[in-house]
């Protein structure tokens, strides 16, 4: 598997995930439109990321694709708390 200093691109991202999702909480604690945007473009950022992840995973891993896809499934989420995007 492809690794870099040891860790698994594949875990990863899925750490990345587990932070955007806590990102969810934080919604019912800011009331600006201004810091739920950026709440939100941390949330892309973090998909981006998890995207590159799953490209520079090995094709032989077991659901290689399925952190991006948790990760996009979060941010249509996200998405619902800013709806004038």
């Amino acid at each position: 598997m492809l690794a870099v200093r040891g860790v698994l691109l594949n875990r990863l991202a899925w750490s990345l995930n587990f932070v955007n999702l806590l990102l969810l909480a934080l919604y019912p604690f800011i009331e600006t439109y201004i810091y739920k945007k950026r709440i939100v473009g941390i949330a892309f950022v973090l998909t981006i990321a998890v995207l590159v992840l799953c490209l520079l995973t090995q094709n032989t891993v077991r659901n290689r694709w399925l952190p991006f896809l948790i990760a996009f499934i979060l941010l249509f989420i996200h998405g619902l708390f800013v709806p004038h995007l």
